[in-house]
């Protein structure tokens, strides 16, 4: 990772990011649930102590936090691209510019290091995209301790506003 332009350490990010964790740690909003492990296949486990109904993990047990993530209003076509910026950007966007199409974007952090100019793209796409945060690493995310992911979304955020 150190050839990432940001750090990923907990220790690196801004005393404001461990502020906000810590308050919303103590508050009782981010629960105490057992760090899973990842199996011999690389599939992520849970222990047997863990309540599954207080998880959501799609590659885990499919759920859905709010039907409204995946369900569009009837009429309505509901689109998202997953792993961007990547250099296809141009042309999707043109073609984007052309139908008069908005998507949903989940760009990651480390792939905008390496294709800035979609993301400049995106950002000045008419009619304007949605962007959002699909992490900075796209590593397996539920490994992560509650310090690493405030870490990884928090890049990611910094790198796409």
């Amino acid at each position: 990772m150190a050839s990432l332009p940001f750090p990923l350490a907990f220790s690196e990010v801004p005393q404001a990011w461990t502020d906000k964790y810590k308050e919303a740690k103590s508050a009782g909003l981010i629960p105490n649930i057992e760090p899973p492990k990842a199996n011999s296949a690389g599939v992520v486990t849970y222990g047997a102590n863990v309540k599954m109904s207080e998880v959501c993990n799609w590659e885990v047990d499919g759920c859905q936090l709010d039907s409204s993530i995946s369900m569009a209003p009837d009429g309505v076509l509901a689109i998202g691209l997953d792993d961007g910026a990547t250099a296809a950007v141009d042309g999707l966007t043109k073609m984007l510019t052309e139908q008069n199409v908005t998507l949903s974007h989940f760009v990651i952090g480390s792939a905008i290091v390496n294709f800035p100019s979609a993301m400049t793209t995106l950002a000045q796409a008419k009619p304007a995209q949605h962007i959002a945060c699909h992490s900075w690493s796209h590593l397996q995310l539920p490994l992560f301790t509650d310090e690493e992911l405030v870490a990884d979304l928090g890049w990611c955020q910094q790198i796409v506003s």
